[in-house]
């Protein structure tokens, strides 16, 4: 067994002995996993910044564990999301770049694992640099995109983009018909990422600084 698919097994063995399960003889807990494009850090109230209110991701870090230092191989969106679900660096993945390369669909992914172990999956994608087209689908019974690619070049990919509140929409739905069966969400947010296009109130909250 590769290096890669033997870390991606230790953790989602993580994920099913952990203690919920384990103390109270639970079945293995539901993941969910939200990634959100180019929000630093340092930008977000509970890593001290004070100049925007981010009162839910702040909730979120004051009930679970906030990590001080968390690095990524490659600062681009899809070949940094296949590192989070693969468990492999871009030199073993092949994904360099955000269009020029597909995942080997022979690669285990958080989801395809999950999926072995009888879990319902679902992803809601915010941009069209993680279109399935990529190989990111991989193990994903649902897999929203949807993206009109005839409207642009892939080289401008990053241009393409569906606001949060219609991700929000969408993944709610998927949950309100699955949340009964044990599940594996992705939901991806592209809101920060540039061009800003905030809307209201945020456009009028933060005009000085989008």
């Amino acid at each position: 067994m590769a290096f890669s698919q033997r870390v991606l097994l230790l953790l989602i063995s993580c994920l099913l002995l952990t203690a919920p399960r384990a103390l109270a003889g639970n079945p293995a807990p539901n993941v969910v996993v939200i990634t959100i494009d180019t929000l630093r850090a340092d930008h977000v109230g509970c890593y001290g910044y004070k100049q925007i209110h981010t009162p839910n991701i702040d909730a979120l870090a004051a009930d679970g564990v906030r990590f001080e230092r968390a690095y990524t191989p490659v600062p681009v969106t899809l070949p940094a999301h296949t590192t989070i679900f693969t468990g492999t660096y871009p030199m073993l993945s092949g994904m360099h770049d955000f269009s020029a390369n597909k995942l080997n669909p022979q690669q285990p992914t958080l989801a395809s694992v999950l999926k072995e172990h009888d879990f319902t999956t679902g992803a809601v994608i915010g941009s069209a640099v993680l279109d399935s087209r990529f190989g990111l689908k991989h193990g994903f019974d649902f897999y929203y995109d949807h993206f009109d690619f005839s409207r642009l070049q892939e080289s401008n990919l990053d241009e393409m983009e569906r606001p949060g509140n219609v991700v929000a929409d969408v993944t709610l739905d998927w949950l309100a018909k699955n949340y009964q069966k044990k599940f594996f969400l992705w939901m991806h947010l592209y809101d920060p990422h540039y061009p800003y296009r905030p809307p209201a109130p945020y456009s009028q909250e933060y005009e000085s600084h989008p």
